[in-house]
C-alpha cells in the first residue's frame, strides 16, 4: 500500500523572522497534519521542542505552507546566480 506523500515548507514565525523548513506532509486531519522533518540539521519548534531530520511530529495545519518557486525548482527563494 503506497501513501500519497507531498513535500512541504513548514513556516516559523522567529526572533529573527520568517523560517521555512522544508517537511514532508504524511497525513492531515481537520487542525493538524503529520510532517516529516526534512531540514538537515532538525529544527527547533516552538514549546523548544526539538525536532531531528527524519523525525515524525504533528504541526498546526496553518504553519504548512505549499510553496512552488518560480522558475520551477524545489525551493521558493533559491539562491542567485553569482554571474
Amino acid at each position: 500500500m503506497s501513501r500519497k506523500t507531498a513535500i512541504r515548507y513548514l513556516a516559523l514565525e522567529t526572533w529573527a523572522g520568517r523560517r521555512l523548513h522544508p517537511v514532508e506532509v504524511i497525513g492531515e486531519n481537520a487542525t493538524t497534519a503529520r510532517v516529516r522533518i526534512k531540514t538537515a540539521g532538525g529544527v527547533m519548534l516552538p514549546g523548544r521542542r526539538w525536532a531531528a531530520c527524519g523525525d515524525v511530529v504533528q504541526v498546526p495545519k496553518y504553519a504548512i505552507l505549499d510553496l512552488q518557486a518560480p522558475n520551477g525548482g524545489s525551493h521558493p527563494n533559491p539562491t542567485p546566480d553569482p554571474s
